[in-house]
């Protein structure tokens, strides 16, 4: 449920600065008949996410292998997330806001449905990347919890996401959101280790790599739910208690 929790939370946080930040710039620049194209494009990014769930549910071939092959992917998804979002983090609203003023300008002479609908495309590929993670990691945690629990803590993360999103477009909400993202860095940065050794542990129990004693001792403490409830309550208290220790 936990990791259900964080992955919607992160992913939805994400998605939602995105939307916020565009949504903002154009009512900043009382364009607000751009708006269209960008729900246009979210509603079909949902859409597209949903049939990728869709997808990846039937796809269970060998159930080792499958399993394994998703867990390693799932590993591979959530780096690349923490690393694009570590990078992007800096120029996200610099990118963001280009991209609507260009949009606004080439509409402001003459309405031109290229650079309009553009930006719905923009909109529907930022927010499909985070729907695609979003399943992707959420499925490989289905696989060790059970489905109410994790159908919960998604709910709760992404209702948490969009009152997010709709008081950062009301300019009522006011985060520390370069802590958010580092706390979250390191408490999915568990949940790397955790898909890395059920991955090669479905590898194991396949035949296709080698079962070690090592692997035999180590897995039921990285398997273990109770790594990550730690890592939940641990990392967010080191960071509010070094702030408070620097002040």
């Amino acid at each position: 449920m936990l990791e259900s929790f964080v992955i919607m939370l992160r992913e939805g946080v994400e998605s939602a600065l995105v939307i916020g930040i565009i949504i903002v710039l154009l009512r900043r620049t009382d364009r607000r008949d751009l708006e269209r194209p960008v729900f246009f494009g979210l509603g079909l990014a949902i859409i597209a996410s949903i049939g990728a769930a869709i997808i990846l549910n039937l796809l269970h071939i060998n159930e080792e292998v499958y399993e394994g092959v998703l867990y390693l992917v799932s590993a591979l998804f959530v780096s690349s997330m923490i690393l694009w979002m570590h990078r992007k983090s800096k120029t996200l609203y610099a990118d963001i806001k280009s991209r609507v003023e260009h949009t606004v300008e080439s509409t402001a002479s003459g309405r031109s449905l290229k650079e309009v609908w553009g930006l719905g495309v923009f909109t529907f590929f930022m927010i499909f990347r985070e729907g695609v993670e979003a399943v992707m990691l959420l499925s490989a945690v289905s696989l060790t919890t059970e489905a109410m629990l994790s159908f919960i803590g998604s709910f709760i993360g992404l209702a948490i996401s969009v009152i997010f999103c709709v008081m950062f477009i009301r300019g009522s909400l006011h985060v520390n959101l370069r802590g958010f993202f580092v706390a979250t860095e390191w408490i999915l940065g568990i949940l790397i280790i955790q898909l890395l050794f059920n991955g090669y542990h479905e590898f194991a129990e396949a035949g296709i790599v080698p079962s070690t004693r090592s692997m035999a001792i180590v897995y039921p403490i990285v398997h273990n739910n109770s790594l990550f409830i730690i890592a939940m309550i641990s990392i967010p208290l080191f960071f509010w208690l070094s702030k408070k220790l620097h002040k």
